[in-house]
């Protein structure tokens, strides 16, 4: 009767144990509720998210495109509203932001919540470009939670131009040191002497020939006239072949960078497509329109630098972009004609 009784008392210990759950996976189950690796501030224990970043290509070459993707997985109660991507502006980080997508939203097979950005990004400086970390915000009806994304993202630039000898690790070959060979005299030779006494004649005949000239009043309105800018770009762009891809861009870069420089006063034929940008925001000009301008200069430098194939038809196309775009800018610089008022 003893035996069984401690039998009994056993079970039911053994039964009470089991009913009970273990400290290590209460807090196993709340890491695994926290979001893994993403940053939810003022999130409780039903919202859960995480923020992914995606960079294709990894290395590029200068101006060429990256596609950053940006994926929010939700797996928490519904969002009051549309989640809120960062506010993207023209640059993030060291990189250039060209194009900035929709966002997407989709639901997978496990009804989480999935919404998609995507961008397009570039780069003009060699070496390691380096992407902060984000951040996008979820409202629910209480509060907003702001998930982060966990690392700094980047991706390689590498120059188009060949490599200087001794770059890359290699260690330039040492020049072999030789003695100076000592002056040797050469020879006027028989022919000095006529070849230069017909050269003083031709000089002396051109001489008087200009000489001649000038008295006839020949010389008289000779200098070209000087063009105005707009009809000077306008002129280059007329003498352009739209069958020759990289002579035509290189052509139009230089026509439009000359135009930019005598319109507005700064050095754009000795500028980069970036600096150029960043003066066309001090001048009147436009935001749309300066914007246009660097566009065309950009896709000018993919085909000089980066060796971009183009057709006839493109070529003609952005052609007339500019022959546009100068007019647009020429008519914003000049100033209003006076009104003149007729007596009625």
């Amino acid at each position: 009767m003893r035996s069984a009784i401690v039998t009994l008392v056993a079970l039911g210990t053994l039964a009470l144990g089991l009913s009970m759950p273990a400290p290590g996976n209460a807090r196993g189950d709340d890491a695994d509720a926290s979001g893994g690796g993403a940053s939810t501030g003022g999130a409780s224990a039903g919202h859960v998210g995480r923020l992914d970043v995606a960079l294709a290509p990894a290395e590029i070459t200068v101006g060429d495109r990256v596609e950053a993707r940006i994926t929010l997985v939700w797996m928490g109660q519904e969002p009051a509203a549309e989640p809120r991507f960062p506010a993207w502006r023209e640059t993030w980080g060291d990189a250039e932001v060209l194009a900035v997508g929709e966002v997407d939203a989709l639901t997978d097979q496990t009804a989480r919540r999935i919404y998609r950005q995507t961008l397009t990004l570039t780069a003009f400086d060699t070496g390691e470009i380096r992407l902060p970390r984000i951040s996008v915000a979820v409202p629910l009806q209480a509060e907003t939670v702001e998930i982060t994304h966990g690392g700094e993202q980047r991706f390689e630039v590498k120059s188009v131009l060949p490599a200087e000898p001794g770059e890359g690790g290699a260690a330039p070959e040492p020049l072999e040191a030789r003695d100076a060979a000592p002056p040797v005299p050469l020879p006027a030779g028989a022919r000095f002497p006529a070849a230069a006494g017909g050269l003083g004649a031709l000089c002396l005949l051109m001489a008087w020939l200009l000489r001649r000239r000038l008295a006839l009043g020949g010389a008289a309105n000779t200098e070209p006239a000087v063009l105005e800018p707009l009809a000077e770009l306008l002129q280059r762009l007329r003498r352009l072949d739209p069958e020759a891809g990289e002579p035509a861009h290189t052509g139009l870069s230089f026509g439009l960078r000359g135009f930019l420089s005598r319109s507005l006063a700064f050095p754009a034929l000795e500028s980069t497509t970036s600096e150029i940008q960043r003066r066309l925001r001090q001048t009147p000009v436009p935001p749309a329109v300066a914007q246009e301008a660097v566009r065309l200069l950009r896709d000018c430098d993919q085909v000089k630098f980066a060796g971009a194939r183009v057709g006839s038809a493109q070529t003609s196309s952005r052609l007339a972009e500019t022959g546009e775009l100068a007019h647009e800018i020429d008519r914003r610089l000049r100033p209003p004609e006076p009104v003149v008022e007729t007596a009625g």
